[in-house]
């Protein structure tokens, strides 16, 4: 059993059973000193340990070791500060959905939530948030586009037919809106209405624009093939891989040539 100090994580070693994988806690020298300098470490020749002692400490606990029982009174926290960028977990299956937005989860207790100097939203909120701001994306229509994007959404149509997968909703160039406060949106693909959207921005930029379509068509695949389009996961970037080994024997060809005249690197 591992014993880990409660206040700041420190690792303080091992106690049998030694085959139970589980965390118990106590606490360290240099927190026993700063939280309770009236306590002398020195009366024990090893850590006090906090049996089945959850995290946060709650407000009455006892500390168990060689001199005996002590029972504490821990005030509860106040002013918590989080790191930048963070929200709170409601469930593990969003972390990769938030990592993506750019954004970490955090795990809280009732007690942790109550004494945050701020709010912060959940990862649910995060995402809904996200989505709200991506139903805002506005398609340009082709003739619209410079002739240099347009020879780039050519070309991403062509690779969507040569790899047997054009989205049934079509490939255009949109505005898309950031997905959220600190990443920005290359590339959309939307499971309901079938479509791949690249950002204008992106069609601007020959290989940028080759890398979003291939990501996003990777998830066009992957949908059809599991029935999910989540980033970071092995079916995405199997996907990405098929296509990518397909682009590269179009260009190889010459397939492509045509449409990469007009196109700007």
């Amino acid at each position: 059993m591992k014993i880990v100090c409660a206040w700041c994580g420190k690792d303080m070693g091992e106690k049998p059973p030694y085959e139970d994988e589980s965390i118990t806690h106590t606490i360290c020298p240099d927190c026993l000193k700063k939280q309770f300098p009236d306590i002398s470490q020195e009366k024990s020749a090893s850590p006090l340990i906090i049996e089945q002692f959850p995290y946060p400490p709650p407000e009455q606990m006892e500390l168990g070791g060689n001199i005996g029982k002590l029972k504490v009174t821990i005030p509860p926290p106040r002013g918590v500060k989080l790191p930048e960028g963070a929200v709170r977990r409601t469930s593990d299956k969003h972390d990769k959905a938030v990592e993506h937005l750019g954004y970490h989860s955090v795990s809280l207790g009732d007690d942790e939530i109550a004494s945050l100097a701020t709010k912060i939203p959940t990862d649910v909120e995060l995402i809904n948030e996200s989505q709200k701001r991506l139903r805002e994306t506005k398609v340009i229509p082709d003739e619209q586009l410079a002739s240099s994007q347009l020879a780039l959404l050519n070309l991403s149509r062509a690779i969507a037919e040569d790899v047997s997968s054009i989205p049934p909703g079509g490939i255009y160039g949109a505005v898309i809106p950031p997905a959220s406060d600190k990443v920005r949106t290359a590339g959309l693909y939307g499971t309901r209405t079938g479509a791949l959207y690249l950002s204008v921005d992106m069609l601007s930029r020959g290989r940028d624009a080759i890398d979003t379509h291939i990501h996003e068509l990777g998830h066009h695949l992957q949908y059809i093939e599991s029935g999910e389009a989540e980033d970071l996961t092995p079916s995405h970037a199997q996907a990405m891989t098929n296509i990518a080994d397909k682009v590269i024997k179009g260009l190889e060809s010459g397939r492509y040539d045509k449409l990469l005249r007009d196109i700007q690197y």
